[in-house]
Formats: structure tokens, sequence, C-alpha cells
């Protein structure tokens, strides 16, 4: 028998998930890997890898400035980036 459940969809992955907290860490998860993707790859440094490894630190909680840090820094070059030369 189907039943009818309430359920959290990521928008990015299209991913369905019962529990929120897992919806959300997938789709930070997706917008950090999307991240990743545009940037170019290094030889054998993967950026996708490094955006991921960034989101579990984030994720973690065990460096809770990290986060503010980063959002900081982004506003910054945000506000005070110059055009291409």
């Amino acid at each position: 028998m189907v039943e009818k459940i309430d359920a959290y969809k990521c928008s990015i992955t299209s991913a369905v998930f019962e529990d929120q907290s897992r919806a959300v860490k997938a789709e930070f998860r997706a917008m950090m890997r999307r991240a990743g993707g545009s940037l170019p790859a290094w030889g054998s440094i993967d950026p996708m890898k490094i955006m991921d490894w960034l989101a579990s630190e984030i994720e973690s909680g065990v460096y809770p400035t990290a986060i503010i840090k980063i959002q900081e820094a982004l506003e910054y070059w945000q506000a005070n980036r110059l055009p291409p030369s």
C-alpha cells in the first residue's frame, strides 16, 4: 500500500528526504559542489572535492566562526572588486 508522507525536496538535486535536516545538508553540499564546478581543476586538485571538504567542515560545527569569516570575505569581495583590466 502506498501512503502519502510529508517530505522535503532539494531544488538542485531533486532528492527527496523525510527529514528536513538531511535535505538541508544535501542542498548545501550540492550548492558547494556547484561552486566548485565553476572553478578550474589544478592538475590533481579537484575543486569540487575541496568544496565538499569545506562543506563538511562547516556542517560539523567544530569551527563555528568559519562561516562568518567566509561570509565576511565574500561580502568584502562583492563590495570592493574592480572590473577586470
